[in-house]
């Protein structure tokens, strides 16, 4: 049958609107991820390396002030703001979940020199943040070591002696300077002098934007609960964060007569909800053969369908090629290391402007195979397809997320209501007066990659195709949610990520906003946002019921 012009017309009509349409859609996302998407893969080392955070630890202008679909307000303007129409909004609560800042690598290369104890000429140690770190850890923090339930004496001295390298936690933050002069030899996994100021970069972003809520709402320890994981440089990032965002009020906080903020930390890792429930792995100790060791949680569900993703990936060629190639004989006597595992022993090197692995063998042909920059910038795609994958894949890693990060979304929450406990207790006491949202005015979580992307795939954020967000989460990447309360009579939440408000790209909410016709940048109704949490458990009635079906 013969189509007419007038059809034809017609069709070429529909395309160009499709086309239009997802133009729209695609530069309407936040700008952040479709640069990431324009640029050359060279250039994405940047970014992960996070070197706009760090180069300036003075102040940095926030970059969500200038971008579309970012943060409403700024410093003049927080914690009211009446451009979400119906009336005022008041900001009440500050929940934040960070990774920590630039460290050493925790892996090296088989058959390479290991690269963590070599300095390169663009080092990474400030000295000029080391006095200032010793001072604002000293006059102005405290940990406090949570031994935890069921802990017997040889896992209690494991979790808090078990830093990569064997060091003590409490012997790394009781010893000055914080950070040694001599970085060369720092020790794997440890935070950099370049790693603390990214976070006062961080913080100081943050105090511009919250501070008419800092001034009115936190003036004293009691305000503020922060708990980090147990390690060096999650610790000393939420130092760093914290200052940078508090600043002058410190000296007037209040703690139990010493005048510091209290770090929370659980000895005993495996009662750290943001570790996740499910399959993780500690670099508390590294096998030299194995590397990380494989944990899993009180979900062995969760752990199955992380195994059937894992074993799912099957790395790029040209970059298996070119690590068998280049370290002759490596695959041949240890198991191949995970992506993830190449990425973290090749990437410090651009971040600290060091040389990259050397093979130990001097007779290797770099003749069909990248090397040096060429192939860290091979191995960071394939950890960025492992990571989208392991946290948002189609064959486990999804349902694998959602019930090993329930838990810790679930303390989320609670800490954004303001209730104290989860109705059967299995959730930490939060501090607070109950369901007033009276009493912590700012909870601050400190963790890692593997805490940032998971709560973002839970959020139904990670993997999302209209984001483009599915990579990596570079060094001092944060999670905001934010509390806000209508005249007294309703209660929303906002979920900013690096700067980018993404409320509107969470499941329930975008369902909610299109059902109930509100304005795209109000906050989402907390019940709303607690349903996207509840949908985690994939239609059953607890999670012990998802656990074991």
């Amino acid at each position: 049958m013969a189509i007419s012009q007038a059809s034809y017309r017609w069709l070429h009509l529909m395309m160009l609107c499709i086309v239009l349409v997802a133009l729209t859609n695609y530069y309407n996302a936040p700008s952040l991820y479709r640069v990431i998407d324009r640029s050359s893969e060279l250039e994405r080392l940047d970014y992960y390396c996070n070197n706009d955070a760090a180069e300036d630890s003075r102040y940095l202008s926030p970059p969500w002030l200038t971008a579309k679909g970012s943060h409403p307000f700024d410093g003049e303007n927080a914690p009211f703001a009446s451009s979400t129409g119906g009336g005022t909004w008041e900001l009440d609560k500050l929940v934040i979940a960070i990774r920590h800042g630039d460290r050493s690598s925790i892996h090296h290369i088989p058959n390479s020199e290991p690269i963590y104890n070599i300095g390169g000429p663009g080092s990474y140690y400030d000295e000029s943040v080391v006095d200032t770190a010793d001072e604002i850890f000293s006059e102005h923090f405290s940990v406090n070591i949570l031994e935890g339930e069921q802990m017997t004496p040889e896992e209690k001295v494991r979790s808090v002696e078990g830093e990569a390298g064997g060091f003590n936690l409490l012997s790394l933050l009781g010893q000055r300077p914080l950070f040694p002069k001599n970085e060369e030899a720092l020790a794997p996994g440890l935070l950099t002098t370049k790693g603390f100021a990214q976070q006062l970069t961080v913080g100081k972003r943050m105090s511009r934007t919250y501070k008419k809520f800092l001034a009115a709402y936190v003036g004293d320890a009691g305000d503020i609960y922060i708990r980090s994981t147990n390690y060096q440089r999650t610790v000393l990032s939420a130092v760093g964060m914290l200052f940078g965002l508090l600043g002058g009020l410190l000296p007037g906080m209040k703690d139990h007569g010493s005048g510091r903020l209290r770090i929370d930390v659980l000895a005993n890792e495996a009662k750290e909800t943001m570790h996740g429930v499910g399959e993780r792995y500690s670099s508390h100790t590294i096998d030299p053969i194995l590397g990380e060791k494989r944990i899993v949680g009180g979900c062995p569900k969760s752990a199955d369908f992380a195994k059937q993703q894992r074993l799912s990936f099957v790395p790029s060629h040209v970059v298996t090629g070119a690590v068998e190639e280049a370290y002759t004989g490596s695959m041949s006597t240890k198991p191949a290391p995970r992506v993830t595992e190449l990425a973290d022993a090749m990437l410090p090197c651009k971040c600290h402007s060091s040389p990259y692995p050397r093979p130990l063998s001097s007779t290797v042909n770099h003749s069909s195979h990248p090397t040096g920059e060429s192939l860290l910038a091979a191995v960071m795609s394939e950890a960025d397809r492992y990571f989208c994958q392991r946290y948002a894949g189609d064959r486990g890693g999804r349902e694998a997320t959602y019930l090993s990060i329930y838990p810790f979304l679930l303390e989320l929450y609670l800490h954004i209501a303001g209730v104290s406990t989860s109705t059967d207790g299995s959730v930490p006491v939060v501090h607070g007066s109950g369901e007033s949202g009276v009493g912590v005015r700012l909870s601050v979580f400190s963790g890692h990659d593997t805490v940032i992307a998971p709560v973002l795939a839970g959020l139904g954020l990670y993997g999302a195709p209209e984001l483009g967000l599915c990579n990596w989460p570079r060094y001092a990447s944060h999670i905001i949610f934010e509390k806000w309360v209508h005249m007294g009579d309703k209660v929303g939440v906002k979920v900013v990520y690096n700067g980018f408000d993404l409320t509107e790209h969470i499941p329930t909410c975008q369902a909610a906003t299109m059902r109930e016709g509100r304005r795209t940048e109000s906050p989402c109704p907390l019940h709303v946002f607690k349903e996207q949490i509840d949908s985690l458990l994939m239609g059953q009635s607890s999670f012990e019921d998802s656990c074991a079906s």
